[in-house]
């Protein structure tokens, strides 16, 4: 189930993330996966973004902000943060996720 968490900004799970090539009632404009594997099918008219983790791995530092960085460039349009069984990676593994995102889109 694809969750809103700020204006713009949606979680969700790999499967969320492919079931949107039959339905998009967000208007999803951009798919920022967390996923080591690809999301499959490709819905037209939505840009794909991956930056695969393991989903035993823990979160560095540099990834946080490169995902912080990716969210901030797309957030304006849609965006779907896809992770494995929909765990919410960046904002559980480092507190303060949100006022990173809200850093990053300042910019």
């Amino acid at each position: 189930m694809i969750t809103q968490v700020w204006e713009h900004l949606y979680i969700g799970s790999l499967n969320d993330a492919e079931r949107l090539t039959a339905d998009n009632p967000a208007s999803i404009t951009t798919v920022v996966s967390l996923c080591p594997e690809d999301v499959l099918p490709k819905a037209k008219g939505i840009k794909y973004e991956g930056i695969p983790i393991p989903d035993a791995q823990p979160i560095s530092a540099a990834q946080f902000e490169e995902i912080m960085k990716t969210l901030a460039e797309q957030i304006r349009r849609g965006a779907v943060l896809a992770c494995l069984r929909g765990r919410n990676k960046p904002f559980t593994d480092h507190g303060g996720g949100m006022d990173a995102l809200q850093r990053h889109s300042r910019l």
